[in-house]
């Protein structure tokens, strides 16, 4: 004796058959693929026409960076105005690694944003 009816099993098969037609689309439509190791240029860094100068950006141009919203963009240019109020002959900005003096900007950020920032060439003392 059968514990499940024909009309069971047909049901059954027919869900089985869904789920895994439903899966395999997906796998098919939306693949995930991660490279290893990751891209040297990020996928949007295209994204932006030119690369930005966190010296002279406004808020709304430095908030368009990844990692970096309105608060911490207005952070930035806040530490540029006092950069500028202390030393008015030197950039608050004259590497990466500078960012970092900003609250809320570490390491991870600065190494995101690396791509798509621009320095002044000639770097005062």
């Amino acid at each position: 004796m059968m514990p499940w009816t024909l009309g069971q099993r047909r049901a059954l098969i027919a869900v089985v058959v869904g789920v895994a037609l439903l899966c395999a689309a997906r796998f098919v439509f939306t693949p995930a693929f991660i490279s290893d190791p990751q891209p040297a240029e990020p996928i949007r860094s295209a994204d932006l026409a030119d690369r930005l100068d966190p010296n002279v950006a406004d808020i709304a141009t430095l908030s368009a960076l990844p990692q970096i919203g309105p608060g911490r963009a207005k952070a930035i240019v806040a530490y540029r105005e006092q950069a500028r109020a202390r030393n008015p002959d030197r950039p608050a900005f004259t590497a990466p690694s500078d960012l970092m003096l900003v609250k809320g900007i570490g390491l991870s950020i600065v190494n995101q944003l690396e791509p798509y920032l621009i320095f002044p060439s000639n770097k005062q003392k």
